[in-house]
């Protein structure tokens, strides 16, 4: 038998939580029952409850405790209160493994004079769940018990696949109905008890994201669950290694190829554009619904279905910075050789899966697009890029070197996967300016462990080049400077020469706006022939010519140009 007065307080803890705690009638009891927890564990959390719901019980928990700052029950009270049949329910409070602390739902009592206390989903509240990230969807199923019992080995159903792969939906299809869904970041431990918390009480099926936290890691922070026997979904880029006593059953997902999104754009309700949204938008199940689903908000036309699909892309990255532009071929001064092997690359880009898919060329060869652009600065190698990717419709993605390369172990083979990953996930086109910085030449006399984790680096480089199916664009203005082993893995190389005087002229015509006021005919041949000037360097002087027009108050004129020339030319060394 309980003491004396233990039976009654936990049945008048129920009455009154029920009545001032919860925001539903009963939830507090319904808590009690979801929670699997034996007559005495009701007991020993009535007591815990009692100062949260009556203040009176203060003068009790200060009498135990012999103390006045004693105003809420401590492991040593709830001792004095026990039978010895008893003692160990309460001291299983201490132990952070424990069913109600493994939840969060009771907290304290890693001393024995720690004061305890309850969560408020307790009570029928549980506002943390939803500040950690955890969402809900659909509605209660039928679940084994969530409180392990004996030698139960609970299940953990690993879904593995890219992010893209629809994992998410996958998890939710086997779950069979509803689920508690979170993605851990730094907070981790406490959104695993929240996830599994809200999981048992709501009785839906947890789903872990792992996100970007470390296998090991992971694996760790199961010690927390070994009270739990319900099902439990992961999902993960990769499978992890389960710790006893968990029984796996995996299940992979892949990304869709261009057919099998098109099939899922017909599924939505969009015909027309299927193939075309397939080929630009490398979307997942559910993305793709989404899309369709905003997109028949909006009016199912060809802008709104490619706004739609865009939104659905992750473009958010520390490493790379997003480029949206305008810019056409016809925007391109170069020579005739160099704007039609432009004008290839971009016919290559939007015809290679048609070709690598449906041709079979995949079979034998990377569907990848790589691509070498080499020449002096300012020669036009980035805006060339910027062109492409405007061609094609696509985010260019220029990496940020200095956020990539680390100088610790392993660190920047970890950024440059994440890269590639953003890239695949989002069909966007990687910019890797200045990149013979990165795919400089390997050191064949490796005389430190310097030079064996630099060709490391290099090596994880090539392979991830090798692999990647999206389009990747390299400008350097040295390729000499480049490792053999990456120029074997282009499609093309495009060598980019100092402009003549006839391209000069054009760039600067290009370069003055045609709202700029004119104070003549601007002769452009004149200037083209005095200066010989870059792309970039032309773009400089234009700007300098209409601030010293402006700083006279003077319309733009011939003299101006030829002054911010000659000014931009001596900067550079030349007389």
């Amino acid at each position: 038998m309980p003491p004396l007065g233990w039976a009654g307080l936990a049945h008048a803890m129920v009455e009154l939580a029920d009545e001032r705690g919860p925001i539903e009638p009963g939830a507090y009891a319904k808590t009690l029952r979801d929670l699997g927890l034996a007559a005495t564990e009701r007991w020993i959390v009535a007591a815990v409850l009692s100062q949260d719901l009556d203040t009176r019980f203060v003068g009790a928990w200060q009498l135990l405790g012999g103390r006045v700052d004693c105003v809420r029950p401590r492991l040593t009270s709830l001792l004095q209160l026990a039978t010895p049949e008893e003692r160990d329910a309460v001291l299983g409070l201490g132990d952070p493994r424990g069913w109600l602390r493994a939840l969060g739902l009771v907290r304290g009592g890693d001393s024995l004079d720690e004061p305890l206390g309850v969560h408020p989903a307790m009570l029928g509240r549980d506002g943390e769940a939803e500040a950690l990230g955890v969402v809900v969807d659909g509605s209660r199923i039928a679940l084994p018990p969530g409180r392990r019992a004996g030698t139960t080995q609970p299940t953990a159903f690993i879904v593995e696949g890219p992010l893209g792969s629809g994992r998410a939906t996958r998890a939710k299809e086997l779950a069979g109905g509803g689920t508690a869904y979170v993605r851990l970041d730094t907070r981790a431990p406490l959104q695993i008890a929240a996830v599994i918390r809200t999981a048992v009480l709501r009785g839906v099926a947890p789903v872990i994201d792992l996100g970007d936290v470390p296998h090991p890691d992971f694996v760790g922070l199961l010690a927390q669950l070994v009270t739990y026997s319900g099902p439990l979904f992961v999902i993960a880029e990769a499978r992890p290694l389960m710790p006893a006593p968990w029984r796996t059953r995996v299940v992979v997902c892949t990304r869709p190829d261009a057919a099998a999104r098109a099939r899922l754009w017909r599924e939505a309700g969009v015909d027309d554009q299927a193939d075309e949204l397939a080929r630009r938008f490398p979307l997942g199940h559910g993305a793709i619904f989404r899309a369709a689903a905003e997109a028949n908000y909006r009016g199912l036309d060809a802008t709104s279905l490619a706004q739609a699909a865009r939104e659905q892309l992750d473009t958010r990255s520390l490493l790379s910075e997003r480029i949206r532009t305008t810019r056409t071929l016809s925007d391109l001064v170069a020579p005739a050789a160099t704007t039609a092997l432009i004008s290839e690359i971009i016919e290559f880009a939007r015809h290679r899966r048609e070709v690598f898919e449906d041709w079979g060329f995949g079979k034998r060869v990377h569907g990848g697009l790589k691509v070498l652009f080499a020449g002096p600065p300012g020669t036009g190698k980035s805006m060339s890029a910027e062109i492409i990717a405007a061609e094609l419709d696509l985010d260019l993605f220029r990496i940020d070197l200095s956020n990539v390369v680390s100088k610790w172990i392993g660190e920047t083979e970890k950024n440059l996967k994440q890269v590639f990953d953003h890239a695949e996930t989002n069909g966007g086109v990687l910019l890797f300016d200045e990149a013979d910085s990165l795919f400089g030449k390997r050191t064949n006399n490796v005389q430190s462990a310097t030079d064996r984790y630099a060709n490391m680096e290099i090596n994880y480089l090539l392979q991830r080049m090798e692999a990647f199916e999206g389009v990747c664009l390299l400008t350097t203005n040295i390729e000499s400077g480049m490792d053999e082993a990456f120029k074997r893995r282009l499609n093309f190389r495009v060598r980019f020469t100092t402009p003549d005087a006839h391209e000069r002229a054009e760039l600067w015509r290009q370069m003055i706006p045609a709202q700029a006021p004119r104070a003549e005919e601007l002769d452009f041949d004149e200037v083209a022939d005095r200066y010989e000037l870059t792309g970039g360097n032309i773009r400089n002087a234009a700007v300098r010519a209409a601030v010293l027009a402006a700083a006279e108050g003077a319309s733009l004129a011939t003299k101006h140009l030829l002054d911010a020339a000659s000014r931009e030319y001596g900067e550079l060394g030349r007389i």
